[in-house]
């Protein structure tokens, strides 16, 4: 019973961890022993990318906040024609100008 064990592990414990394996012997592969190492390097080096990706993502994120965005509207300056954020411009009955000259300059005023 015992032979037909150390046979059936040989056969298919053998392929996984080494080509050699004996039972209560001296002589052991160090398969197992690579398998485990490979496993750890494999898991070190996996948590060192998710580490280096999560940064990354952090510092992306954080050039993002950074970057100033328009919310309001674009308007145009009836005398000069030049393009404005809404909130920087001076409206006059439904008119948009870029300064009080070119307000006063196109509502003829002085």
């Amino acid at each position: 019973m015992a032979s037909l064990q150390t046979d059936w592990i040989k056969q298919n414990w053998c392929g996984i961890v080494g080509e050699s394996f004996t039972l209560g012997k001296t002589q052991t592969r160090m398969g197992l022993i690579r398998l485990l190492s490979y496993l750890i390097i494999g898991w070190l080096v996996w948590r060192t990318l998710k580490r280096w990706y999560a940064g990354y993502q952090a510092a992306t994120s954080a050039d993002k906040a950074k970057t100033p965005r328009i919310s309001s509207k674009i308007v145009k300056c009836e005398h000069c024609e030049v393009h404005l954020p809404e909130t920087e411009a001076i409206a006059h009955e439904g008119l948009w100008f870029c300064n009080q000259k070119h307000k006063h300059a196109w509502l003829g005023r002085d």
